[in-house]
């Protein structure tokens, strides 16, 4: 609401204003497929992360906690690394 005001003071558009910007979902899982993703839960990877750090954490996360066998039928329903993957696209 300030941008509007801040251009309605100037005379002119001296601001854009813009829209946010909202995911199809609330928020990521955790990396440990329990809970939302959080800094104090140790479940999260950080905006500052290096590659290699997310590279870590991409590889740790549970792919089909249900499944114990990589022979069985996969179902993507609740899988962590399927939810991070529909956010890319």
């Amino acid at each position: 609401m300030i941008v509007p005001r801040i251009n309605a003071a100037a005379g002119s558009a001296v601001l854009l204003e813009t829209q946010a910007i909202t995911p199809k979902a609330g928020r990521l899982p955790g990396i440990d497929s329990k809970a939302r993703m959080s800094k104090p839960d140790g479940n999260a990877i950080a905006l500052s992360a290096s590659t290699e750090e997310i590279r870590s954490s991409v590889r740790a996360m549970f792919s089909e906690p249900d499944q114990p066998r990589v022979e069985g039928p996969g179902c993507i329903e609740g899988d962590v690394v399927f939810t991070y993957l529909a956010y890319r696209t």
